[in-house]
């Protein structure tokens, strides 16, 4: 464990590799921040306990245990819980978005990223009252480093559905042909209860008409649908909490 000069704001980096380590220690340190690192989960565990930081950078590829598991346990310790964590990684589906997501992270960025950016978003999050309530993830000013240009280009998009009531047969989404069911919400805002939100990715506008007749089918009433064909579109901060990942 390392630490850089001392300031009211402390950033805990948990990261397998010492390079990356190294850097946000200079770049944090030289910000005015303290910076702590951890070289493993169980490492990062130990000192965000003991040290209670204001923010997390967590790594999701780690030997051992991955940033999913770290996360988890951090967010279920009472200790821990209210520290936001926010995710450093080069996997950047809207998968590992979502999970992510499930698992109480406050945020998600993706490998490689822009000093200034990472800068904001820290002092966002160490911002009191800032950093809790809502999944922040950040956007590269002039470019788009979570697009899944490939995906796009075989017509892949992102289709957000809004169902009346929790109904089980959005289940049955990921078991239809060009469909993958991302994940389902409870989405018990006001004025909202007793909806459904599901994240799906799709290989075209055929799987879409599939996802809308079999839930009509069904008897699942669809009172909104979106798509999105760029990850950095979908308003993951306006997303409640998942209920549980598919």
């Amino acid at each position: 464990m390392t630490t850089s000069p001392d300031r009211s704001s402390t950033v805990l980096a948990i990261d397998d590799e010492e390079d990356i380590l190294g850097f946000l220690s200079t770049l944090l340190g030289t910000r005015g921040f303290r910076v702590l690192t951890a070289r493993s989960g169980p490492e990062g565990i130990d000192v965000a306990r003991q040290e209670r930081p204001d923010v997390i950078l967590l790594d999701i590829m780690m030997p051992d245990m991955d940033g999913h598991e770290v996360c988890r346990r951090l967010k279920a310790d009472p200790v821990t819980s209210r520290i936001p964590v926010l995710m450093l990684t080069a996997m950047n589906r809207i998968k590992d978005i979502a999970l992510a997501m499930d698992e109480g992270a406050d945020g998600f960025m993706a490998k490689p990223f822009e000093n200034r950016n990472l800068l904001e978003v820290v002092a966002h999050l160490t911002t009191p009252g800032e950093g809790m309530g809502s999944f922040y993830v950040a956007r590269k000013p002039g470019a788009a480093p979570m697009r899944r240009v490939q995906d796009v280009e075989r017509g892949h998009a992102v289709v957000l559905v809004h169902a009346i009531e929790d109904h089980p047969v959005m289940e049955g989404v990921g078991s239809l042909p060009g469909a993958y069911l991302v994940s389902l919400f409870a989405d018990t805002r006001e004025g909202q209860t007793g909806r459904t939100v599901g994240l799906v990715e799709i290989e075209g506008p055929e799987a879409l008409g599939e996802v809308l007749n079999l839930l009509t089918a069904e008897g699942a009433q669809v009172t909104s649908c979106r798509v999105f064909r760029d990850i950095m579109e979908v308003p993951f901060d306006a997303l409640p909490r998942s209920e549980h990942n598919v």
